[in-house]
């Protein structure tokens, strides 16, 4: 038996706002975890659009600086982590993995907050693991993706460019990877239903990075939103992280893995 989870998001200036609605059905107390540059961009931020309701929030909780073992269960002796409903990961790709980690570990709701759009990891069902020393681990598959992904398309504009140049390397590297890796079980009708929709949809990566990529790259340099910041930003965490979700299954028999390979090395 396999059950598949897709992305649900929310992206914009004012993408704050739908986090109370979309949450309540949850509880009401939300660990907040993450890298400490993302915690002052977007805790602030998050407090004044709950404002007025009864969700609490605890304080700033700094995920360790590694995506690690070793800081996954030092945040899961937390009590404040422990004892809430649910958690909210904000940062880039390891922060992102490790709350994602410590809330699939806990049995707990989570939602992410993407702080770069340099990668797929705020939507996927996927962390990639490292030891403390920042030297690569493994890979841990958590039971469902993110529950839901705000990105604050304000806070994106605001980041590093060269983060945002990564993140279109990453997202150029589906279509190409997808479709190589699965040729062999495409042709010999091997390929199952789940994984052929992430190779279709794949090509919708590339398609968005030719058409707008030049100019949100150049938003991003100005420190500016606009559409086509958004729409890139959108292709980057959201469209690879469906094509991820898609492609990789561990339990099948064989399993299968048209993701990760040499494009990403590029």
């Amino acid at each position: 038996m396999k059950t598949s989870y897709l992305p649900a998001w929310t992206i914009g200036e004012d993408c704050y706002d739908r986090v109370y609605e979309i949450v309540r059905r949850y509880g009401n107390r939300a660990a907040v975890i993450g890298g400490k540059t993302a915690l002052s961009k977007g805790y602030g931020l998050l407090e004044k659009a709950l404002a007025g309701t009864d969700m609490e929030l605890t304080d700033p909780i700094w995920f360790g600086g590694e995506a690690s073992y070793e800081n996954v269960d030092r945040l899961m002796a937390m009590p404040e982590v422990r004892d809430a409903d649910m958690i909210f990961t904000f940062g880039g790709g390891r922060a992102i993995d490790t709350g994602k980690c410590t809330a699939d570990k806990l049995g707990k709701p989570f939602f992410t907050f993407p702080t770069l759009a340099s990668n797929c990891a705020p939507c996927t069902a996927l962390c990639i693991m490292y030891y403390p020393d920042g030297s690569a681990r493994d890979n841990y598959y958590p039971k469902h993706c993110p529950n839901h992904t705000f990105i604050h398309s304000g806070i994106i504009a605001d980041s590093p460019a060269e983060y945002f140049w990564a993140g279109i390397g990453d997202a150029m590297s589906k279509e190409f990877e997808s479709e190589f890796t699965s040729r062999k079980a495409r042709e010999e009708g091997r390929i199952l239903n789940t994984p052929l929709m992430g190779v279709t949809v794949a090509p919708c990566t590339t398609a968005s990075l030719i058409a707008h990529g030049a100019k949100a790259y150049e938003q991003v340099r100005e420190k500016k939103t606009g559409r086509e910041m958004e729409e890139i930003a959108q292709t980057i965490i959201i469209t690879t992280g469906i094509v991820s979700n898609l492609v990789v299954g561990t339990i099948q028999d064989p399993p299968y893995y048209f993701n990760s390979s040499l494009a990403h090395a590029f």
